[in-house]
């Protein structure tokens, strides 16, 4: 009990966990998209049931309520957070959107795609943070903006090798046949957003009423539900049922493998 405690209620734990989770995302999107007759829009569309259920249903009428129950919850939801948040919850959703669509059209699939969004996400939170909140002189020294610049340049490096990457991998996939290059589009959108996402998320959260920070984390996450179901859902299914012209599976709601 004392060793679960000790590993449960340490932070990093939760980080490694958001490694494994969406490490597996883009493989397992990608498979879902295969089974599905190669309709990337409907494995998005399940993406968002699967928010809404998980970040807004289950969070907002289960885990928060049982928190204020046992006496943990304190807080409430306050109108600049929910503002926050819901802003945040429609750049993350969008950007999964865009996402389905850089993993179906990329020449090397999510194998190209994630790294690159992974690398481009973290970059993007820090500028928009440095320039929304810039540090004071004590607490950004020279030699962190150095060492800040020289990250910044190789992962730079490691993005522009990655793009180069689509010329071996169209051989391959595609033989003779001009990949769709507007793959490149959805990923920097998915990037901006995505950064734009992480420090919204924190800057709603820190907005909510109350003093655990895990529960304040929970309100604005259900705002995250939110955006999925309108963006990913509502939105994105209209456009598949009535703009697409392109009939949904008759997979969609199997449950084979």
């Amino acid at each position: 009990m004392n060793i679960a405690r000790a590993v449960f209620g340490f932070w990093f734990t939760y980080v490694v966990g958001v490694w494994f989770c969406w490490g597996l995302y883009g493989s397992r999107f990608g498979r879902a998209t295969g089974a599905l007759q190669g309709n990337n829009w409907m494995a998005a569309i399940g993406v968002g049931i699967s928010y809404l259920l998980v970040a807004w249903l289950l969070v907002r009428f289960v885990v928060l309520p049982v928190l204020r129950q046992k006496g943990i919850d304190d807080g409430d939801f306050t109108p600049k957070g929910n503002r926050i948040g819901r802003i945040a919850g429609l750049f993350v959703a969008s950007g999964a959107v865009s996402l389905s669509y850089a993993l179906k059209y990329c020449p090397s699939g999510h194998g190209q795609v994630m790294p690159l969004v992974f690398c481009g996400v973290p970059l993007v939170s820090i500028l928009y943070t440095l320039i929304t909140k810039p540090p004071t002189k004590e607490s950004w020294p020279p030699k962190y903006k150095a060492l800040f610049g020289i990250g910044f340049f190789l992962l730079l490096v490691f993005g522009w090798h990655m793009i180069g990457l689509k010329e071996i991998a169209a051989e391959g996939h595609h033989g003779a046949a001009e990949p769709n290059q507007t793959w490149k589009l959805g990923t920097a959108w998915t990037v901006l957003s995505w950064g734009l996402y992480v420090a919204l998320i924190h800057s709603g959260s820190v907005a909510m009423k109350g003093q655990d920070k895990l529960c304040k984390s929970l309100r604005a996450l259900t705002h995250v539900g939110e955006g999925y179901f309108l963006v990913a859902v509502v939105a994105l299914g209209i456009y598949v049922l009535f703009l697409s012209g392109a009939p949904a599976p008759s997979s969609f709601l199997s449950t084979e493998a």
